[in-house]
């Protein structure tokens, strides 16, 4: 089955694919997406478009692992994330919680290892300027530094385990400008 049109949209089946795909207007002007496993036959998106070429993402947004569990969850307006986005693990544990404003992490936004312990938090402003820590397994800081509009900005410093600087990495505008890296001693 190669391609099929029936009265609720395009199913689509691409061979060599791990997918296949099924598309609909849903009468408010977008349109929806449902794309399963091929092997399994389960969901694996779930999405809502403004175009009939699904490309600009406007609304609900999920995805799903190939066990069933849920992977990913939140909502777009014209292709930007906005508002509260949160991910799991293929067990269910919680991978991350972020919220967006315009595609720019903005509040508090954790991400965890999959043992559930804290792996970074950024708290930023409205406009998604704050600062960013990363964590070693046990809770010592391994990364830190200051975001400016969402983006990696300034000097981040990258820890030993001990606690002493390993790197500094000048950003500007997540790109890499300047790094030096220090011995043990300092």
């Amino acid at each position: 089955l190669y391609a099929l049109v029936d009265h609720s949209g395009e199913i689509l089946n691409i061979p060599g694919q791990p997918y296949y795909r099924k598309w609909w207007p849903n009468g408010s002007g977008r349109y929806m997406e449902n794309l399963f496993y091929t092997d399994s036959g389960r969901i694996a998106r779930i999405a809502e478009y403004s175009d009939k070429e699904l490309k600009v993402k406007n609304g609900l947004y999920l995805t799903f692992h190939s066990n069933g569990m849920m992977k990913d969850s939140g909502y777009y307006v014209n292709n930007k994330k906005q508002g509260v986005h949160a991910g799991w693990y293929e067990d269910g544990e919680q991978y991350y919680m972020k919220k967006y404003k315009d595609d720019i992490p903005v509040d508090t936004c954790y991400t965890f290892m999959s043992d559930g312990q804290l792996a970074s938090v950024s708290i930023t402003d409205s406009l998604g300027n704050g600062l960013y820590q990363q964590y070693r397994s046990g809770g010592k800081v391994l990364l830190i530094g200051r975001l400016l509009g969402g983006n990696r900005n300034g000097i981040w410093q990258l820890k030993r385990e001990d606690g002493s600087k390993r790197m500094e990495i000048n950003y500007l505008k997540d790109s890499i400008t300047q790094t030096i890296c220090f011995d043990t001693d300092g």
